[in-house]
């Protein structure tokens, strides 16, 4: 059973708000971005459950740009959720899963 939904973002789609999905764990991400892959790596290797990972590589950077702008200006990928609520980045995530 794999624990990671991925969901690739088009670029005519709208991504998907944390308060829309139902998965404990929303993780937005970016090809380009090590730390993405990093914390993507981590929860296959903690075998952490319900987590859906969206990949917004592919849309433009105004669309990227509005999502910062929801989130008060937190401006770095990945943007991870914990229960619908923003804790960060990678290094949030690690600290929260005490990992």
């Amino acid at each position: 059973m794999n624990s990671q939904q991925t969901i690739i973002v088009d670029s005519n789609e709208r991504i998907p708000s944390p308060s829309e999905l139902t998965s404990e764990w929303v993780i937005y991400g970016k090809e380009t971005c090590k730390f993405c892959d990093k914390t993507k790596e981590l929860v296959k290797e903690n075998k952490i459950q319900n987590v859906v990972y969206i990949d917004v590589t592919n849309k433009s950077a105004d669309i990227k740009q509005e999502l910062k702008n929801h989130l008060n200006g937190y401006a770095t990928f990945p943007m991870v959720f914990n229960n619908k609520l923003l804790i960060g980045g990678y290094n949030e995530f690690v600290s929260v899963c005490n990992i």
